[in-house]
Order: C-alpha cells, then structure tokens, then sequence
C-alpha cells in the first residue's frame, strides 16, 4: 500500500526549481494491457498502463521526494524509455512533453488541467492491480494530449490518436468516465501532478501524492488537506 503524504508535499509542485532532477532506472510495466494504435499518423503496438521505476539522487525541494519506487504515466506514446539509469529534469506537466528540436509540442494548461481532473476522478484506482482501470487511464491521457479541445468528441475511433486492437467493456467504461471528467470543470484538479523530462526518451507523468484506491484514498487524500471533490458517480 503505497503513502499519502502531506499537503505541504503535494503543493511542492508549484514552486520547482530548474535544478530539480532525479535519476530513474526502468523496472517494466506494472498493471494494464498491450494495444494497437494509430498516434499522428504512426501505427505501433504500445503498453497502456503503469510503468515502474526507481528514483534516485533526486535533487531540489522536490526531487528529494520522489527517491524510492514511482509509478508513471506516459505522456509521449512514441518515444521510448531509455535503458540504464536516465537523467530527467521535474517540470509542470503543461510544459511536457519535452522533445529533442522540439518536435512534439508542449500540452499546455488547458489539456494538463484536464488530465489533472480524470486523476482526481479515478480516486486512486489508475494505481491498483486492476489491468482494466490501468489501461483506460494511460489511453484517456494519450488522448486529451493528442484530441481535447478539438471539434470532435475525444474518441478512440478518430483523431489523431486511435486504437485500432479490441478494447474490452471494463477498460471502455472507465475510459469513457476519465474522459466526461476530463471535460467537467465541476470536477477539482489534482494538486502536485508533474512531469519528469528528457528530450531524448519518454517523458513521464508523475505525483508526490499516489493515492490510495477507491473511497479510502480519496478519504486519506482529504485528511491530509489537500481538498479534493469526492470521485462523482455517473450512471
């Protein structure tokens, strides 16, 4: 069972250094599932889930934090994890992805505030050993980054991030309701998400909060001050 830490330690985020950075080692995936996809244009075979690294010589106010075992989330699908221990730089998720040339370009606050929303909605869950609840976060994230905001509604089917393998009933439901959370702005935004970066791999989402899963996490998250909205049940 991983640890809620402090409001104070979730509210770090706001302040980070340039120089903050950790050294991460790749320990492989974690709960979700392996899926065919199309994003801008590129057909590959992607894991949709969490990912597992260790931490280490982390540096600044918050980097410190984050030494030990980390579960992530993607952010760049294309790109690939390095090999051996990687050095990477703690940014605000808006600035993320950070790529070599700046070839893909940052979210922004608008699709960084949405996937902050599906976190708060998904009440821990995208960090249980559930394959289903896994998968459907990593895709929701995949596509508010590639399609929210656009004029169609984000979709697995088009946009310029698809699905194109059998998506099962579990991961569609909780697919489907990150995704209506992503665009309800009565739902709170997550405080203390991030980005760990480096312009020639992966860039990861990361939280100096992991909540713990269901009613209880959020009950924990709540104790500690943060002040998040209870996870809204939709029919």
């Amino acid at each position: 069972m991983r640890t809620v830490l402090t409001a104070a330690a979730v509210l770090a985020t706001a302040g980070l250094a340039a120089a903050d950075s950790v050294d991460l080692n790749y320990n492989g995936p974690a709960a979700g599932r392996s899926f065919s996809i199309i994003a801008n244009g590129t057909s590959t075979n992607v894991f949709a889930g969490q990912l597992s690294f260790s931490v280490a010589n982390g540096s600044g106010s918050t980097g410190v934090r984050l030494n030990g075992p980390l579960l992530t989330y993607c952010i760049d699908v294309l790109e690939g994890i390095g090999p051996g221990q990687q050095t990477y730089d703690l940014a605000a998720l808006q600035d993320a992805p950070v790529t070599a040339g700046g070839i893909a370009p940052a979210m922004g606050v608008d699709k960084a505030d949405a996937i902050a929303r599906m976190y708060t909605f998904a009440a821990g869950d995208q960090f249980a050993s559930n394959n289903d609840k896994a998968a459907a976060f990593q895709l929701a994230v995949w596509e508010v980054i590639a399609d929210f905001g656009g004029n169609d509604p984000m979709s697995l089917t088009n946009g310029d991030f698809q699905v194109t393998s059998s998506v099962n009933s579990g991961t569609q439901s909780f697919l489907s309701d990150l995704l209506a959370a992503a665009n309800d702005t009565g739902v709170a935004r997550f405080a203390g998400l991030g980005a760990l970066t480096n312009e020639g791999f992966q860039d990861q989402i990361y939280s100096v909060v992991v909540p713990l899963p269901g009613a209880a996490g959020m009950a924990a998250v709540g104790l500690a001050g943060v002040g998040l909205v209870a996870r809204r049940r939709r029919a």
